[in-house]
């Protein structure tokens, strides 16, 4: 993306975020700084002289981390233009991917393939995101569910979550019948208690933008090896 992309994404985003105050530099132009580290994947030292520099974008990117300030204009944001998204979030999909980590830091565990984070997310049928939960690499995906369901935006009832065999667990489907909700997943090959049949089946046809979103995080460095100590 270039400079005035960046920007104009930045001046729509700045009135969903809190207040940043700065002297010298306009807050879109802080925002565009960040959102250019984590999309190219640079280091925050080699961060281009259009943006402020990069000890000011690293603070703002640092403390609006500790707020909780991305999830909070995520979910302005789309409640503000709904209008212009063909979302149906009664029925979404749920899986996790895993990212290395290079340092040490909060939400990093060891696992057989290293140590890193685990990333869960929950996407309706087109993709758009409707839950982000990040978490160490440690849990299994299915210990992580009803967390990733919490920390979905709170604009619709969920009515079917759609996994795979990972999440075959009778304990989950209680849990989710608890909420009113269906848990879709096709059955482990040892499953010796069948709750569902090939009719709840059909809906994993739109399954596949789970595995898609994974494949478009991984374009993005900064996501796909975590360098930041901070999640």
């Amino acid at each position: 993306m270039e400079y005035k992309e960046i920007l104009s994404a930045s001046q729509v985003m700045i009135q969903f975020l809190p207040e940043i105050r700065s002297r010298k530099h306009d807050p879109a132009e802080i925002l565009s700084g960040i959102f250019y580290v984590l999309i190219t994947g640079i280091q925050w030292r080699n961060l281009s002289r259009e943006y402020p520099p990069k000890s000011t974008c690293y603070y703002w990117f640092k403390k609006l981390s500790k707020l909780n300030a991305w999830k909070e204009t995520y979910t302005q944001f789309f409640a503000s233009y709904k209008k212009y998204f063909s979302a149906n979030l009664n029925t979404v999909s749920v899986d996790g991917t895993f990212v290395k980590a290079v340092k040490s830091g909060a939400m990093i565990g060891k696992t057989k393939i290293g140590k890193g984070t685990k990333v869960m997310q929950m996407v309706d049928k087109e993709g758009l995101l409707v839950s982000l939960h990040v978490v160490s690499a440690n849990p299994h995906e299915s210990r992580l569910l009803m967390k990733t369901i919490k920390n979905s935006i709170s604009l619709t009832k969920l009515r079917y979550i759609l996994g795979d065999r990972a999440y075959d667990s009778d304990k989950l489907d209680l849990e989710c019948k608890k909420l009113r909700i269906s848990l879709v997943a096709y059955h482990k090959q040892n499953c010796k208690n069948l709750t569902q049949d090939g009719r709840e089946a059909r809906r994993h046809k739109k399954r596949y933008t789970a595995e898609r979103t994974n494949a478009h995080l991984k374009n993005y460095r900064k996501v796909n090896v975590r360098f930041e100590r901070d999640p």
